[in-house]
Parts: C-alpha cells; sequence; structure tokens
C-alpha cells in the first residue's frame, strides 16, 4: 500500500508542475488525496464555486484542466477574493483552491463555498487583530494562502471535520462566527 501512495504523489507531482509556474507549484504538490481511489485518476478539470458574502459576486469556473492551471480563472478569482474593505488585489495560492475543490468532492461535489475572507492586506489585517478575537499578526491571508468559508446548509463542524480529513494544510473552526478556516501551511486543526 505505502508503494502505491508514494506513486501516486510522484504522477501527481509530475501533473502539477507540469502546469505550475512560479512561487506557487510548491503549495500545489499537496492536492492528492483520496489518490488510491479510481476516481481521482479520472477527474480531469478542478472546479470550484465561491461566493463572495461582502460583495455578492459570484463565479463558477474550472481553473485546472488536464494536469494544468488556467491563468484567466485564476485572475479572476484573485480579483473575487480581493480585500473588500482597501480594495487591494492579492495572489492566491493555487493549492488554496485544490483544497477547496477536494473539499467539494468529499461534500458532495455541488457545493458553494461562502467566502468570508480570502486575501487580506497588511493594514486590514492590523486592524482585524485590534478589534477581532482569533486574526493572528502574520496571517496567511496577507500572503494569499488563506480562505475563510462557510457553507450553507451544511454545518460547519461538518465541513471543518471533512478538510481536517484531507489533510492539506491549517483547517479552524470558528464556532462564533460559524466558518471555516483553510490554508496551505503546515498541516493542523484546532478549535477556536
Amino acid at each position: 500500500m505505502r508503494g502505491s501512495r508514494d506513486q501516486c504523489k510522484h504522477a501527481t507531482r509530475r501533473q502539477i508542475i507540469a502546469g505550475a509556474t512560479g512561487w506557487s507549484a510548491a503549495t500545489a504538490v499537496g492536492a492528492w488525496p483520496r489518490c488510491s481511489d479510481a476516481s481521482f485518476w479520472r477527474i480531469k478539470e478542478r472546479k470550484v464555486a465561491l461566493h463572495n458574502l461582502w460583495t455578492e459576486e459570484y463565479l463558477e469556473l474550472i481553473y485546472w484542466r488536464d494536469g494544468v492551471y488556467l491563468a484567466e480563472p485564476l485572475t479572476q478569482f484573485d480579483y473575487l477574493l480581493r480585500d473588500w474593505r482597501s480594495h487591494q488585489i492579492g495572489k492566491m495560492f493555487r493549492g488554496v483552491f485544490d483544497q477547496l475543490f477536494w473539499l467539494n468532492q468529499t461534500l458532495g461535489g455541488e457545493t458553494t463555498f461562502g467566502v468570508i475572507s480570502g486575501f487580506r492586506s497588511v493594514e486590514t489585517n492590523k486592524m482585524l487583530k485590534k478589534t477581532s478575537e482569533g486574526v493572528a499578526t502574520n496571517s496567511l491571508h496577507t500572503y494569499g494562502m488563506a480562505i475563510d468559508v462557510r457553507v450553507q446548509g451544511v454545518a460547519s463542524t461538518h465541513v471543518w471535520r471533512q478538510a481536517i480529513e484531507l489533510g492539506m494544510g491549517g483547517v479552524g473552526l470558528y464556532r462564533s462566527s460559524d466558518f471555516v478556516h483553510l490554508d496551505v501551511g503546515p498541516v493542523r486543526s484546532w478549535d477556536g
């Protein structure tokens, strides 16, 4: 079993590296959940549906096809996930979208993620740190490496547990605000 999992990781790395460029390539290599599942290998496209809860913007786009990340959809997602307070647009790590894609698969494949926070400017992060609990000084949001989401009609505790099972990065549950934090940092989880 271990040998087949290693082979699965190796093949996926080739696909991802072939389509990835620049600084975000390293974050994408974590995208191989459930690779022992035959359906993993049949996936030719990755699509994510996002609804920005602050701006009411909605996008459902294929961002990856046949091992290649698609520049135009990723640019559109960057705009949707901009800091709505400062209007600053950041470049989101591709692994964030992969994490959302695989989470969507575990939730049934028809999930629209309601976005509370995507990219966050340093200024906005400082302001939130002063006025809110649980905001990190050096937040991964300021690097485009994190997203906070909720799914209408699905308990955040369920989304949180499914994301933990994926093991693709950091996963935090914020019960009082009813959202789940996902990031492409080290694998860890918390219930805040």
